[in-house]
């Protein structure tokens, strides 16, 4: 029972190196799609992953790394391209948030449909128990940003 175990799980192991190569090649793709630099689709994802969607310049810039001039110039490329938008603060006119734009969000959809749709497919075939058993695994070994890549 043991060496099936061990088995099982190298074979885990070795689909989920298999995912992130995968997930690198669609990002790869989608990187060459879109035609924009590094910096670009990190600020892209970052305003996907923060602050609900608005984001103050400040916190992006911190969420990317990078000066206050160099974010102005991320902001700069996304708002030319369509794909973000700048909005004052409700709060404090002082302050900017930024924002991914529809087209963003649509640009981002189109090409992750087809890996979407496979996955309802494969989530579709399971019961709750064993959805749930994924969910839990797919959360538990999800890369975070303090763990090395």
């Amino acid at each position: 029972m043991a060496g099936d175990r061990n088995e099982i799980e190298a074979q885990v192991l070795m689909e989920v190196v298999a995912w992130l190569r995968a997930a690198a090649a669609l990002q790869a793709d989608l990187a060459q799609r879109s035609g924009l630099a590094p910096a670009d689709r990190s600020a892209l994802q970052a305003l996907d992953g923060i602050g609900g969607g608005r984001v103050r310049v400040g916190d992006l810039a911190s969420a990317l790394g990078l000066s206050s001039a160099a974010t102005t110039g991320v902001i700069d490329r996304l708002v030319s391209a369509g794909l973000a938008a700048r909005e004052a603060d409700e709060h404090d006119r002082r302050v900017v948030r930024v924002r991914l734009t529809p087209l963003a969000r649509e640009f981002a959809a189109s090409h992750l449909a087809p890996v979407l749709q496979q996955a309802r497919l494969a989530a579709a075939a399971l019961d709750d128990d064993e959805l749930q058993v994924v969910l839990d695994f797919l959360r538990n070994v999800r890369p975070t940003p303090q763990q090395p890549r």
